[in-house]
């Protein structure tokens, strides 16, 4: 075994005791508790936005994580946030989408319903955590004035690289969006430019909004070499910055098999996770698994004959939050979020799959992501966020008809108290 395989044996960062397995598995068993209240209610109505936005600006921004514009006629534009990352994004696709989808850098998800959340004053400061295609940015942009501002984030260098917006407005961070605290403390003296910083007391709490979009970009799913994407024989990458850390081959090959299993039943959901885990196992013992065709090869006989796509789908989700650290980083931005923003700023988060929405539904209830509720001394839950949606918008059948990858998607706001 190669040096680089024995050092991927150490426990990953999400598996160690600050972010222990019995909080993942709490999380996994309220999921389920709440989807069935949820769903008892139905899908949420894209008149909801309009209730839930009233009196704020009108939509205009998506960069990143949104869907397109509301009218037939904005389609191509909105055509280049993010996608989801959820189970059934790639299970619903499971090949190659026709024409549009995928001549475009990415198909953003809930674009109108996202902005018009985030937009509180066009003369404001924001931040994109995840610019991916630039949709939800550009959008945001339309609607700032001329001193508006934005900072957005991303790590992968495709997606820096292919940003194509020229614009003094906009800062630009090759970087992962959990250290959004420790970049706008850095960037403070640009975006503020011209203003005067009334947030004495906090030095960080000056933004007006923070969007996030927690999925992978179409361009991801739909670049071979890339290995996000069970639909090509490909190397087994999937790294969002593909110059950093491990990869899914290195985790296969390097993973004791008990984290393995760990990986695909709780970031996965994967019923069989021991049995897979235990092929894995056996198949690198004869040949390194250095491609998606080598680990589908491996798995082959674990896989239901008649929901392979939907199994292949969690497996790659599983693979893809450890090698990126998903939930971790997820965890720090929001923490992070929170201290950004000043008293009224609003967070609006995309989610595509039960952990990660949990994850920022207990953040937003009780400021933590186990969700349990601190109280001062006078019975008040010491949470720095208020929900400004009870339950989670998704999008209209119509978005879902025209893109696939956004049946998953749900959206939390939340205000700073």
């Amino acid at each position: 075994m190669s040096r680089k395989q024995k050092s991927a044996r150490r426990r990953h960062p999400d598996l160690n005791p600050e972010y222990d397995i019995d909080t993942r598995n709490r999380l996994l068993s309220e999921t389920e508790a709440d989807a069935n209240t949820e769903a008892a209610s139905g899908r949420t109505e894209t008149n909801a936005n309009t209730e839930m936005a009233s009196g704020r600006t009108e939509t205009n921004a998506n960069t990143e994580a949104a869907s397109g514009k509301t009218e037939a006629g904005a389609n191509t534009e909105a055509a280049s946030g993010r996608t989801e990352a959820g189970a059934n994004t790639e299970a619903a696709s499971g090949r190659t989408e026709a024409g549009a989808n995928t001549a475009v850098y990415h198909v953003p998800v809930l674009l109108h319903e996202s902005i018009e959340a985030l937009i509180t004053d066009p003369e404001g400061i924001y931040a994109d955590a995840t610019f991916g295609g630039g949709g939800h940015s550009r959008a945001i942009l339309e609607r700032l004035g001329g001193n508006g501002r934005l900072l957005a984030f991303d790590q992968d260098e495709d997606a820096v690289r292919n940003c194509g917006i020229k614009d003094d407005r906009l800062i630009l961070v090759r970087n992962n969006f959990r250290f959004i605290e420790n970049f706008a403390i850095f960037e403070k003296s640009r975006l503020m430019t011209g203003r005067k910083d009334t947030q004495k007391t906090n030095q960080s709490a000056f933004l007006d909004g923070v969007l996030a979009d927690l999925g992978v970009s179409s361009h991801q799913f739909d670049t071979a070499e890339r290995g996000f994407s069970f639909r090509f024989d490909a190397p087994l990458d999937m790294r969002m910055n593909s110059e950093a850390g491990m990869s899914a081959a290195d985790i296969v090959n390097g993973y004791e098999e008990e984290d393995i299993e760990k990986i695909l039943r709780l970031y996965g959901e994967v019923e069989n996770s021991r049995k897979l885990a235990n092929l894995i196992c056996k198949a690198r013992e004869s040949k390194a698994i250095s491609t998606t065709g080598d680990l589908q090869n491996a798995m082959a006989p674990a896989l239901p004959k008649f929901a392979e796509h939907k199994a292949l789908a969690k497996i790659y989700q599983a693979l893809r939050i450890e090698v990126n650290h998903e939930m971790k980083s997820l965890e720090k931005f929001l923490y992070g979020a929170a201290a950004v923003l000043k008293p009224g700023g609003r967070l609006a988060v995309i989610t595509y799959h039960s952990l990660e929405d949990r994850m920022v539904k207990n953040f937003i209830k009780s400021g933590n992501i186990s969700g349990d509720m601190e109280k001062d001394m006078f019975g008040n839950v010491k949470a720095p966020l208020k929900a400004v949606n009870r339950k989670p918008i998704v999008p209209a059948e119509t978005e879902i008809s025209a893109n696939t990858r956004a049946r998953s998607a749900k959206l939390r706001i939340a205000e700073r108290i």
